[in-house]
């Protein structure tokens, strides 16, 4: 005979499928010792009667559906309110297949039960690793990060490094003797500036005279550039006004004999006659 012991997580509640807590293990506990009355005692007409209206039954029996499908299955009967298992329909060999799927079935659960608890441990132990995954690979990251910073510092400190060194004249070879040295001589003077020759050597090695004015050079003239280092004569490639107040010098970029350009004043340029 097919029972319902398969389905006591069904319930008698407006809300389907949702099993208050506890409530198919109060179910399962009570039927057995129900069950397991009778299947003792037989001829006790006392264990096969059980009135509705009992706190036990009402409370932990009827909401369970199953139950009462189980107990109906096994031969009670709805009688004015009473369930009641006739005699004539007691048999021993079900209830006891019955009793024996409820154990089954409180196994299960109890199986079910270690079950989840294995799937969490498993998932706070996986969760762990990931975490610890994760926190690997943050580490390698911001280490990967802080080798770019202190190459991109070296790159910096390098080239600071490289700006304020002094600028060192290029060496100059012998002159060739002869006519040679004297053409070699004469490529040395410089190139008219303003309509008057100038020899860089004797302006260079000149005292300081007075500075040049803003309207004084333009971009390509060859000026004197008096800096730390010593007079330097220099290419003038680009001078800007940018919104200068009283007593401020416009701002002239010149490119060094090396071949750099550098940021200067108008105040430390002159332009001398040979």
């Amino acid at each position: 005979m097919p029972l319902a012991s398969d389905s006591l997580l069904t319930t008698s509640s407006s809300r389907p499928g949702v099993v208050p807590p506890g409530l198919v293990e109060n179910a399962v506990k009570i039927l057995e010792k129900v069950i397991g009355n009778i299947i003792g005692t037989p001829e006790e007409e006392k264990f096969r009667k059980l009135k509705k209206t009992n706190k036990m039954v009402e409370g932990k029996l009827l909401p369970c559906r199953g139950a009462v499908q189980l107990l109906t299955a096994v031969g009670f009967r709805n009688v004015d309110g009473v369930l009641i298992l006739a005699a004539e329909r007691l048999d021993v060999a079900v209830l006891a297949y019955a009793l024996e799927r409820l154990g089954a079935l409180e196994g299960e659960k109890e199986a079910a039960a270690v079950g989840a608890a294995a799937a969490a441990e498993q998932a706070r132990i996986d969760m762990y690793k990931k975490f610890q995954e994760d926190k690997e690979e943050d580490k390698r990251a911001k280490l990967a990060e802080r080798g770019k910073l202190d190459e991109q510092r070296e790159e910096f400190a390098r080239r600071a490094a490289s700006d304020s060194a002094p600028w060192e004249a290029p060496a100059v070879s012998a002159p060739p003797a002869g006519g040679a040295a004297a053409a070699a001589d004469a490529s040395l003077e410089a190139p008219e500036v303003g309509g008057a020759p100038m020899d860089l050597d004797a302006a260079a090695a000149a005292p300081a005279g007075a500075p040049l004015a803003a309207e004084d050079v333009s971009e390509g003239d060859r000026v004197i550039y008096r800096g730390a280092e010593g007079p330097e004569v220099v290419n003038v490639v680009s001078v800007t006004f940018p919104g200068l107040e009283e007593g401020e010098d416009p701002i002239v970029v010149v490119r060094m004999t090396s071949g750099a350009t550098r940021d200067t004043v108008l105040s430390k340029l002159e332009r001398r006659p040979a």
